[in-house]
């Protein structure tokens, strides 16, 4: 589920996707620069249906590619998919504001801004507690990213990006 603060309307759900259908987008968070990066797209081509920053994301990442996160002025957690290329693509803010948890099993990825998505979504139990994070937490009264309380489950550190492709 999503707060919906920008563009209340249908057309700003998520997730979101190009017309082609070539990319998928969810987001948490708010771009502050969003209506300086939308006059750039604009006038590089590009159409918008929605009010929604994350429409600006979306072509955005769709326009400068990997070069977007360091455009960004916000806080935020981003998953891109790339369907025809199998690809997906996980961001998040400079300074770690909005929360991206992401777990790697044998042949998935999963990834939420949340424990409790992480358990709903059944690849996590909540009685596999991490050791390592449990000692973390009685020592100095918290658990140091990149580790999180859950066993497997790990912080995506601030101001980064990685992409990885289905299979590899």
């Amino acid at each position: 589920t999503r707060l919906s603060i920008q563009d209340l309307s249908p057309l700003g759900h998520q997730p979101m996707q190009t017309s082609d259908h070539s990319l998928v987008i969810v987001f948490n968070g708010e771009i502050y620069n969003q209506l300086q990066l939308r006059r750039e797209l604009e006038d590089a081509g590009c159409i918008f249906r929605s009010q929604s920053d994350t429409e600006v994301l979306l072509h955005g990442f769709r326009h400068w590619g990997q070069q977007l996160w360091h455009r960004l002025n916000g806080i935020f957690a981003v998953a891109c998919w790339e369907p025809q290329l199998q690809q997906l693509t996980l961001a998040r803010d400079r300074f770690g504001v909005k929360p991206l948890l992401w777990k790697k099993e044998q042949r998935r990825l999963v990834f939420a801004s949340e424990l409790s998505a992480l358990i709903a979504s059944g690849c996590c139990r909540k009685d596999a507690l991490n050791p390592k994070a449990i000692e973390s937490f009685l020592l100095w009264g918290s658990v140091a990213a990149p580790d999180t309380i859950l066993d497997g489950v790990k912080v995506f550190p601030p101001g980064h990006w990685a992409s990885c492709q289905l299979g590899q």
